[in-house]
């Protein structure tokens, strides 16, 4: 009982910004925290297909730091960082 406790405490704290988008990296890292990653990966597959193909954002959530050696959140990763070379070529560095 005192995990449930933990992790619904955690859970709560997650605070999504706004959009759909967002919200499925909120789900994801709530999924992380039930203990579900496959389900986190393709929820945070559809958030980046949605408008979030953010790397660094992906890359430092500490909530997602479980995932990193799961091969499906891998091959997100790589795909994710491509792309954000790829547009920090096209749009400049930020």
């Amino acid at each position: 009982m005192k995990q449930k406790n933990t992790i619904s405490a955690r859970f709560t704290s997650i605070q999504p910004t706004s959009g759909p988008t967002y919200v499925s990296h909120t789900a994801a890292a709530a999924h992380v925290l039930l203990g579900k990653p496959a389900r986190a990966i393709k929820l945070l597959r559809k958030a980046s297909s949605m408008g979030l193909p953010n790397y660094p954002v992906f890359c430092e959530d500490p909530r997602l730091h479980s995932l990193r050696e799961r091969s499906e959140y891998l091959g997100l990763m790589a795909e994710l960082k491509r792309d954000w070379a790829g547009y920090r070529i096209e749009f400049g560095r930020r």
